[in-house]
């Protein structure tokens, strides 16, 4: 052999994973199940202590932020078909929201304006918490990424 030549390598196959779609396959079946009650509660919690905070006038930024996310949740929901007769609804309620603004200038306290700006976004809130009793965990996780990329926040508008 000639002292320029080069040996060759051996012949090592790579690894053959033999399970590797099962993630995936468990990822999408997990993803079609429906909301469990449990799950729905902590988004329900944190929305109703954040809405009670608001409502007594001693509310945050987080608190308006959270109220705020759930109204939008819900609206792009609607939107998406689930409870499209509600859109009406959290349209008044975006606007109940936005006219919590300049009193929150003015006086620094987040508040509603008025009585029938609270009633507004407490029916928003339980139309939005009855559709997630309905929708399954992917289409929960779609929305709720849609509305932290997208929509408005506290940040923007407070």
């Amino acid at each position: 052999m000639a002292a320029s030549k080069k040996s060759r390598k051996a012949y090592r196959p790579k690894p053959v994973r033999l399970h590797s779609c099962l993630m995936t396959i468990e990822r999408n079946r997990i993803m079609k199940q429906a909301v469990t009650e449990d799950f729905s509660d902590e988004f329900e919690m944190a929305a109703l202590t954040a809405l009670d905070a608001v409502t007594r006038g001693h509310g945050t930024k987080d608190q308006w932020d959270v109220v705020a996310n759930c109204l939008n949740h819900g609206w792009l929901l609607a939107r998406a078909g689930l409870g499209s007769e509600a859109r009406d609804l959290f349209d008044a309620a975006h606007e109940a929201m936005r006219r919590m603004v300049p009193a929150y200038h003015e006086t620094g306290k987040l508040a509603f304006v008025s009585a029938v700006d609270r009633s507004t976004v407490e029916q928003a809130i339980t139309t939005w918490i009855e559709q997630l009793k309905i929708i399954t965990i992917g289409e929960m996780n779609a929305a709720l990424a849609v509305v932290e990329r997208e929509y408005w926040k506290y940040r923007e508008a407070v």
